[in-house]
């Protein structure tokens, strides 16, 4: 197995950090652009419109990465945001090929105006899914910052979830909903 698929391993296994991972804006562009397509098209499957769903998805992940770069402008580690975004959207595309299939076999999901009687199974299921793969998704972003900022993890998670919710805020303002990929 390449050396990059090992490192991506054990970062989403939490045995590594982003610093294992080589400094190339170039990587990270093509890593960021995969991780669009793939959120991309889970968040279609979610029941957007294609278009939009690349758009939010692009905008989400876009705003991701300016928050990502703000954060460690606040403790001076500027230099080390290529290998730190990289690790986000390499995180951020796994999660996305995990969720194809998922989503591609569960067919429409319930909204909030579905009555509860109505939910399948299946559709309880994915539910679980997409909850556990956020969860774990989550957890790695915060074992990635953890690294990239040289704190406790206790620390991380709350910077993880500040920022998730900080992005979260801006795609509402911007579109209306929040992206799931982003």
């Amino acid at each position: 197995m390449p050396e990059f698929l090992l490192i991506l391993r054990d970062i989403v296994l939490l045995r590594r950090g982003p610093q294992e991972l080589p400094h190339s804006p170039r990587l990270l562009l093509t890593v960021t652009v995969a991780t669009i397509v793939f959120s991309g098209l889970a968040n279609a499957l979610l029941g957007d419109a294609a278009d939009m769903a690349m758009l939010r998805t692009a905008v989400g992940v876009g705003l991701s990465l300016g928050v990502l770069h703000l954060v460690l402008m606040t403790k001076q580690l500027q230099a080390r945001f290529v290998q730190t975004a990289l690790a986000s959207v390499l995180v951020a595309a796994v999660a996305a090929v995990l969720l194809l299939p998922v989503l591609a076999m569960s067919g429409p999901l319930p909204t909030p105006e579905t009555k509860p009687e109505t939910v399948t199974g299946v559709q309880l299921l994915t539910m679980l899914v997409i909850s556990a793969i956020g969860l774990w998704k989550f957890v790695v972003d915060a074992h990635i910052l953890r690294h990239a900022l040289e704190v406790r993890f206790v620390l991380a998670l709350l910077i993880a979830f500040a920022m998730e919710f900080a992005v979260a805020v801006m795609l509402v303002a911007l579109f209306g909903k929040s992206v799931a990929g982003a």
